[in-house]
């Protein structure tokens, strides 16, 4: 008979974790009983077939007592739990709760219960400034003096350090902890409901157009939450079989081709039956006008709290290229994409065309 092989999912009801937890189903021989850790009950919204045992919890992060019988007996821990919280007023004292004390205290909750293995869902923004990248890695990706979303990447970049501080630490039942971190950008996909979703909400309030600013030469590279999922399960594999895999970060990305910022959303903006603007304002403009929104929206704020949706810090990533090289990941971890880009965009194209907005 196979050894019990559980795995624990923290925040395995969100996007990631949902797509994460279907293919350990499908593509993980190795795992035996998936657990999910929430703030809400899991459920399979990817309609997948369900062979292995699904355990859900629901909990906080922060609570030492629910982590802890949570990760018993689990040999690995995927930590995706997280609060993205931005706009025009981000809530930093809750990120700060469960971006870095909840980390803290997963990662002291796998000290305790000996957990073999840990792979932290990072983001690309704690290496984001306002400077163009056109070959970003690992090594020459430095901290930027001023993010996009200040107060979300410096709690994701405090935890991701703790996470690979930790590698070797010493567990109590024997044997060392050994952990990874992922940093994958913007994502496309089913169950998406922060980016994608969140800008046909925005272009619904525009009467439908999405207006396009700049020059059209900034490129992004987005990517499919299928393949950040399936990256996850490569770094768990790797780490647990290749020491020098482990302690690392790593940017993940997929086939997806690098384009214009507003190329990228027609495809899915034309399942809703709304569409680019036919001429591109100047990004000077436009960010002048944010700009002055934004103000005025502060001055207000002691009355009333207005999130006008899109910010200027938008905008500029909108019109700054960002291009990075997975090189690592596919070296170290083995990493490759597990969906092309066809079934990619089919996919996305038929939840968008659904979502509700």
């Amino acid at each position: 008979m196979a050894s019990k092989y559980p795995v624990v999912v923290t925040g395995g009801s969100g996007c990631l974790g949902q797509h994460l937890i279907k293919l350990l189903q499908t593509n993980a021989d190795h795992v035996t009983e998936i657990r999910v850790l929430d703030a809400i009950p899991y459920e399979n919204k990817l309609g997948h077939k369900e062979t292995k045992p699904v355990i859900s919890t629901c909990g906080d992060v922060t609570d030492t007592d629910t982590l802890r019988r949570a990760f018993r007996g689990a040999k690995s821990v995927f930590h995706l739990a997280s609060l993205v919280s931005v706009g025009s007023f981000p809530d930093n004292q809750s990120m700060e709760r469960i971006n870095v004390t909840g980390t803290h205290q997963v990662i002291d909750a796998c000290i305790k219960e000996g957990v073999d293995c840990l792979i932290y869902c990072s983001s690309v923004e704690v290496v984001l400034g306002y400077d163009a990248i056109f070959d970003g890695t690992e090594d020459n990706m430095k901290t930027p003096k001023t993010y996009y979303h200040e107060g979300y990447a410096k709690t994701k970049l405090k935890a991701e350090s703790m996470v690979l501080q930790n590698n070797d630490s010493q567990l109590d039942t024997g044997g060392v902890l050994k952990t990874a971190a992922l940093r994958p950008y913007v994502f496309y996909g089913e169950l998406d409901r922060h980016y994608i979703t969140q800008l046909l909400k925005v272009v619904k309030k525009t009467g439908g157009i999405l207006i396009q600013t700049g020059d059209g030469k900034a490129l992004h590279q987005h990517a499919y939450v299928g393949n950040n999922a399936w990256a996850f399960i490569c770094a768990e594999k790797a780490v647990r079989t290749n020491p020098a895999a482990a302690g690392e970060a790593y940017f993940i990305t997929d086939d997806t081709p690098a384009d214009d910022f507003y190329s990228l959303f027609n495809p899915f903006l034309k399942e809703k039956g709304m569409r680019l603007s036919p001429f591109r304002f100047p990004f000077w403009l436009m960010f002048i006008v944010l700009y002055l929104a934004e103000c005025l929206v502060v001055l207000l704020s002691p009355l009333i709290k207005i999130d006008i949706g899109i910010t200027s810090s938008v905008l500029r990533f909108a019109n700054t290229t960002i291009k990075l090289n997975s090189v690592k990941a596919r070296t170290l971890l083995n990493y490759r994409p597990l969906f092309s880009v066809e079934e990619s965009l089919r996919n996305a194209r038929a939840y968008y065309r659904d979502v509700t907005i």
